[in-house]
C-alpha cells in the first residue's frame, strides 16, 4: 500500500506516527481501516483516545466531541466537528498496482503540533516534504 500524506510517499510503513513506542496512525486497506492513538497528557489536556479499525474504543464514556465517520473506501476522524484525520483510497499505482491512500492529518486541536499541507508534513518546527520512505516500521517517530 501506497499512502501519499503532505506530497511525501510512504510505501508499505507499518506505522505512519509514533510517539514513544506507541503507534499514533495507522493505515490499512480494502477496506480503509484506520488505527489512531492519542496518548494521556498530551499538552492541552485532552483525554485519551483509541480507534482500532474504524472503532471508537477509548476512553469509556465516549466522549461527545469524537465522532469516526467511514465508508469502504475512506474514514474521518472528527474533534468537534473538525477533521484531524481523513483517509481515501484512490485507485491504484500505474507501475506497482499496489493500493494509493491519500491521507490529510491535522493533530493540533488534540495537542500534538502535527498537520500537513501542500509544503508537507509538519511536525513541530521540522517539515518532511517530497521524500519517500519503504517498508519501514514508522515512518514518523516522536518522542
Amino acid at each position: 500500500m501506497i499512502v501519499v500524506w503532505g506530497g511525501n510517499r510512504l510505501t508499505d510503513c507499518v506505522a505512519l506516527l509514533s510517539w514513544n513506542d506507541r503507534t499514533v496512525l495507522r493505515i490499512a486497506t480494502s477496506p480503509i481501516r484506520l488505527d489512531f492513538f492519542v496518548p494521556p497528557g498530551i499538552s492541552n489536556g485532552t483525554q485519551p483516545l483509541e480507534i482500532v479499525e474504524n472503532q471508537l474504543v477509548a476512553p469509556t464514556p465516549q466522549p461527545r466531541e469524537v465522532r469516526v465517520i467511514s465508508s469502504p473506501e475512506a474514514v474521518a476522524v472528527l474533534w468537534t466537528e473538525l477533521p484531524i484525520v481523513t483517509a481515501q483510497a484512490i485507485g491504484t499505482d500505474g507501475p506497482s498496482g499496489q493500493p494509493m491512500v491519500l491521507l490529510r492529518t491535522d493533530l493540533r486541536p488534540m495537542g500534538m503540533n502535527v498537520f500537513d499541507d501542500a509544503a508537507g508534513i509538519h511536525v513541530g518546527d521540522g517539515l518532511l516534504a517530497r521524500t519517500a520512505f519503504s517498508r519501514c516500521s514508522t515512518a514518523i517517530f516522536l518522542r
